[in-house]
């Protein structure tokens, strides 16, 4: 997802209009909306002190806003490959295979509990909201506003 529809969708879902979080940035009222429009749709990027503000302004981590593009992607990766070579133990490398599909995917599993620790909250937040035991709101908040803070 761009940092634009992050962004927008955030905002929707604080019921919060272009105008009015333009205005809480501190541009001119008769503007606000045009820069926040631009923001949203890829046209302009906030720079990094205008990220943390909107952050702020719609109470998430600012984590949510940093972009996983190629080269973050390939920070992952080479992440995950110096954790190998640190413990060899430290994260397993499989494959699963769908015979009817024909396809194959590569799972990796990790062992370091930190990242468990989280993974494992994810998921056990997750089946609690498709079971209904807590609100899609509720889980959204938790997914956007507990990691990073």
């Amino acid at each position: 997802m761009t940092l634009g529809k992050k962004i927008k969708r955030i905002r929707v879902y604080r019921g919060m209009t272009q105008k009015e979080l333009g205005i809480r940035l501190g541009y001119k009222e008769s503007g606000a909306d045009v820069r926040v429009a631009q923001y949203e749709s890829n046209q302009r990027r906030p720079k990094e002190d205008t990220l943390y503000q909107i952050a702020e302004i719609l109470e998430v981590s600012p984590h949510n806003f940093i972009q996983l593009g190629e080269e973050r992607q390939e920070e992952l990766i080479r992440t995950l490959l110096w954790m190998e070579e640190e413990r060899t133990d430290s994260l397993q490398i499989f494959s699963i295979n769908n015979t009817e599909l024909q396809t194959a995917k590569v799972g990796i599993c990790l062992s370091n509990w930190k990242i468990e620790k989280i993974l494992l909250e994810w998921m056990e937040k997750r089946n609690e909201m498709i079971k209904g035991g807590i609100s899609e709101r509720e889980y959204l908040e938790w997914k956007w506003c507990h990691i990073g803070k």
